[in-house]
């Protein structure tokens, strides 16, 4: 859908009966909720102080979720700029698929991951949020499997992507070197939905930018030359080099995925937990990466 046919369906719609909701929760209309058309804004994570609900079931007519980062965590991921409003049942249902978690008889490991916070909204105002916690007993609100919960609602807004247009902000704005985006969005990007990027020779230089044009040509080398596996130890036996030499793919949404590089390999990890890619950087690649080194 184009940008400039998202005013007159909203137009239409308005006239249609429908209202478009643009305040704050307690400015929400009491009215039904197939009557209001939520815009994919999402709340102020800014504004969450109170302690996370645990209600053992959702209440039925939720119309917007939004992913923030635990409040006080200490691991914090890029959340996503865009709620998702087309399908936010599928992460209710979800929610409601899990066990109730019974802290006292689980087993869970002694380790520290990423917490979020979701907060699922009502069109009569009502704001439901639920801590989950991807490490110790993995429980979100009052279930168990908040990884099950958190891939329901990245998956269905991969779906609303598909018809929704990107925000109007340049995915360039956050670059940093020292703290990329490869591994710390938590929508994982993939190399293929990457539009532009940046390099970082170290940790406290300034990050170089690449443009769209240079950036393609990365992306297309990548997508003919890499492939899963890790990289072997006779690349790394005469390598010296000790600084990792990183580029961060970016996605339009501003979610980032990285690929670490030592003595001309790089390597990334598109997904947590599962082996690396490896890539060994076409003719193409290599006069982008020596021009731009």
């Amino acid at each position: 859908m184009t940008r400039t046919l998202i005013p007159a369906l909203l137009g239409a719609l308005a006239l249609a009966g429908c209202t478009t909701y643009t305040g704050t929760p307690a400015q929400a209309p009491p009215i039904e909720p197939g009557s209001i058309v939520w815009p994919t804004t999402p709340f102020d994570c800014s504004t969450l102080a109170a302690e996370p609900d645990k209600p053992a079931e959702l209440p039925e007519g939720a119309g917007r979720i939004t992913l923030c980062n635990e409040p006080g965590h200490p691991i914090e991921l890029v959340p996503p700029p865009d709620a998702l409003v087309e399908d936010p049942l599928a992460v209710v249902a979800a929610y409601h698929d899990q066990e109730h978690a019974d802290l006292a008889s689980m087993a869970c490991t002694a380790d520290l991951g990423p917490a979020y916070r979701l907060v699922v909204e009502y069109p009569e105002g009502q704001v439901v949020t639920l801590r989950g916690e991807l490490y110790g007993c993995r429980v979100v609100g009052d279930k168990t499997g908040a990884q099950h919960v958190l891939d329901a609602f990245t998956q269905a807004l991969a779906t609303q992507r598909q018809t929704q247009p990107p925000p109007e902000v340049d995915p360039l704005a956050g670059a940093a070197c020292g703290h990329n985006l490869g591994g710390g969005s938590w929508i994982a990007a993939a190399m293929d939905d990457t539009v532009a990027g940046y390099r970082c020779l170290a940790d406290d230089a300034d990050p170089v930018l690449l443009g769209a044009d240079d950036w393609a040509t990365l992306r297309d080398d990548w997508a003919a030359n890499a492939h899963e596996g890790p990289r072997t130890g006779d690349e790394l036996a005469d390598c010296t080099q000790s600084t990792a030499d990183v580029l961060t793919g970016v996605t339009p949404w501003g979610e980032g995925l990285s690929l670490h590089g030592l003595c001309g390999v790089f390597e990334s990890w598109p997904t947590r937990g599962a082996e690396p890619w490896v890539w060994r950087p076409g003719p193409a690649a290599s006069e982008v990466l020596a021009r731009q080194g």
